[in-house]
């Protein structure tokens, strides 16, 4: 082990050589960096514009789907559930459909705040927060299985019925 003489400097300047000298033969030791890796080539895109408009349309369905699961689940409507009533039987609502929204939507914070009533992200935030520690805690993660395959059962049925008559009409 080697030691290190500390050495007294008489200015600041003194001072920024030093460690200047010092970064130098630090960086000389260092073995030179890996080449960097290839990024894989990205996924194939659409070029249908068909597909691409039925796609936001069945996310919109999705996200109408989701509001009504989870407002019936809990004996409401999906005005109910975007009001700002602070009741707990709403609370715990508004915080299952956070978690839903973006647990099967995969959707950034402050669209999720948009659609439940919230002021901004940092309410939806703290909504996916406490229903995560409620589903570890509580039952409530057999409501969370429940609402899932109701909103999966009701979607399919509700493409189907769209694929039918876009084909029929």
């Amino acid at each position: 082990m080697r030691t290190i003489k500390l050495k007294e400097f008489a200015s600041a300047e003194e001072l920024r050589e030093h460690y200047r000298q010092l970064q130098e033969r630090v960086s000389r030791r260092r073995p030179p960096p890996p080449p960097p890796l290839t990024p894989e080539p990205p996924p194939p895109k659409l070029t249908d514009p068909e597909a691409d408009r039925i796609g936001w349309l069945n996310r919109s369905i999705l996200i109408k789907i989701i509001m009504w699961e989870v407002s019936r689940h809990y004996g409401m409507t999906p005005e109910i559930l975007k009001s700002p009533e602070r009741t707990r039987n709403v609370k715990v609502a508004r915080f299952m459909a956070v978690y839903m929204l973006r647990e099967i939507m995969k959707m950034p914070l402050t669209k999720i705040a948009h659609f439940v009533g919230y002021d901004d992200h940092t309410s939806a935030l703290h909504a996916l927060k406490m229903m995560e520690k409620m589903i570890e805690i509580t039952d409530v993660k057999y409501a969370v299985t429940d609402i899932r395959t109701k909103v999966t059962e009701k979607y399919m049925r509700e493409v189907m019925r769209r694929s039918q008559l876009d084909i029929g009409g």
